[in-house]
């Protein structure tokens, strides 16, 4: 049985001093170790996005509870293995830590092909280190009781949070309902950031109407679970196709982690841009 994801980007929202922790997963079929173009193009863009600020890397392979124990710890280790074939002559192998944690036990007698699926993975992890400017960024982030967004209009400092309200995309897609709207209000964040060539940005995407179990929703042009990704990485390549340095910018897929407090469920479909230098 093939899994729907192949990758999905997450990030950890604490941080410990100056440092955050930025996550990729990659799933796997039954019994295969073997990464696709599709995973090892996904890994190559999240390297990019957090190159520069490395300080540790962690890789974890894991398997569903099909097979014996013995074979399920080899097979996650070979899992592993492979992801930091990729990444071995770019880090210091000090950096690096590598393990097949074996299976991981089924948690319920419901969804079981979905559990195991969700189980047959590798955790690319990367501890990054940041400025003090980035951790006053982090530490003035709105949590989400309070949350207040600006516009590109506003005075912007780092912290700040713009929702670009236009931006509608049809349903379980990435194509935009009005494509007109759309690329209007994406010129105006490619003006804005011409305009402040210092400023970085965090682009985030956010889902509705998903079941809680599902840390995703469905894509139905890549096949996936990984909608909100996929809405912010097409944010991303506009605005890259216009000029603006793909270094100056980040794109995370959030899911419906962060729903808008006593806001309607479709408000909460919805991309987000979140300055981080300035």
């Amino acid at each position: 049985m093939k899994k729907v994801i192949c990758f999905y980007l997450i990030i950890s929202s604490s941080l410990f001093g100056q440092t955050a922790k930025y996550s990729l997963i990659t799933y796997f079929e039954t019994n295969k170790s073997e990464l696709s173009n599709r995973d090892i193009e996904k890994l190559s863009d999240f390297l990019i996005m957090h190159s520069n600020c490395a300080k540790k890397i962690s890789i974890n392979g894991f398997c569903d509870d099909v097979g014996t124990k013995e074979s399920n710890l080899i097979l996650s280790s070979e899992r592993a293995k492979n992801v930091f074939q990729l990444v071995k002559n770019k880090y210091p192998k000090e950096k690096i830590s590598v393990r097949g944690n074996g299976e991981i036990s089924l948690i319920s007698n419901t969804n079981i092909e979905e559990q195991r699926a969700n189980n047959r993975k590798v955790i690319f992890e990367i501890d990054c280190s940041f400025v003090s400017e980035i951790k006053e960024a982090e530490n003035r982030i709105i949590d989400s009781n309070t949350v207040r967004y600006k516009t590109l209009s506003d005075k912007l400092e780092i912290g700040d949070k713009v929702i670009i309200k236009k931006l509608q995309f049809e349903g379980s897609k990435t194509k935009f309902v009005n494509e007109e709207e759309a690329i209007a209000e994406l010129e105006q964040i490619v003006d804005y950031l011409k305009n402040n060539p210092n400023t970085n940005i965090e682009i985030q995407g956010h889902v509705c109407c998903i079941k809680n179990n599902n840390s995703d929703a469905y894509d139905k042009i890549s096949g996936k679970l990984n909608l909100s990704h996929t809405r912010a990485k097409k944010v991303f390549d506009y605005i890259v196709s216009k000029g603006i340095l793909a270094e100056r910018m980040s794109y995370m897929g959030y899911g419906r982690k962060f729903p808008i407090p006593n806001g309607n469920e479709p408000e909460n479909k919805r991309v987000e841009i979140l300055i981080t230098k300035i």
